[in-house]
């Protein structure tokens, strides 16, 4: 059974509970327009340190007691899920994953996040395997509560078996998309590392093509941008 409240500027945002469950939706809009914000009901009480869905109520109506409806995008930036949970989720889906060397597979993504330079590449850093190498989906991690902007980048990361390795690169490159490129080179530089170390020479080989083409790439982009 559905509940709601609403609050802002003349109580012209709406917010509708689904339910009382971890991932019950919580959507929230300005009265006549579709949700702007669609989110699990855990993001909101993580967040807000707070245990019941009325507790959560209760804090929307009072911190959003001046918004207007153009600040619902704020909203779903605050309460979307972050590195944390993508830690937890990356954690129990590869908990028993090795590479080749006999390292947990979490090192990698690890490692790869830590490298980013921003929120975005560090997030999408952890999640990169996620999709590709378990049983999740782009739809539950945005169900999860992922911002669009991030399950987007992970589809461009996501490499495909029927996508020959260098197209899969190549598409990155011509994306436009700043993370996934980013994210891409982090990827690579610590396959690299890992790969020499261990001697994986025809990993490595793969790798090194990649990287190349990915710095050839933007080598030739900042040139025609001058």
């Amino acid at each position: 059974m559905e509940i709601g409240c609403q609050f802002g500027i003349e109580d012209t945002i709406w917010a509708t509970f689904t339910g009382n469950k971890p991932n019950s939706r919580v959507r929230i809009s300005n009265m006549y327009c579709p949700p702007v914000v669609d989110l699990p009901l855990r993001c909101f009480k993580e967040k807000m340190g707070v245990l019941t869905l009325f507790e959560v109520m209760d804090r929307l109506k009072k911190t959003y007691a001046s918004a207007w409806p153009e600040d619902l995008q704020k909203i779903q930036e605050e309460y979307s899920s972050g590195l944390d949970r993508a830690i937890e989720l990356v954690s129990f889906a590869f908990a028993d994953d090795m590479d080749l060397d006999g390292n947990p597979q979490l090192l990698h993504m690890s490692a790869v996040s830590c490298a980013g330079k921003n929120d975005d590449e560090r997030l999408v850093g952890m999640l990169h395997d996620l999709v590709e190498d378990t049983d999740w989906t782009f739809e539950r991690l945005l169900a999860e509560g992922f911002p669009e902007r991030i399950v987007n980048s992970l589809k461009l990361l996501t490499h495909g078996k029927e996508t020959p390795y260098m197209d899969y690169v190549k598409n990155i490159c011509e994306s436009g998309d700043k993370v996934a490129l980013a994210v891409k080179i982090n990827d690579l530089n610590h396959n690299l590392k890992r790969g020499r170390a261990g001697g994986h020479w025809q990993h490595v080989a793969k790798h090194e093509k990649a990287l190349a083409y990915i710095q050839e790439f933007i080598e030739k982009s900042n040139d025609e941008q001058r």
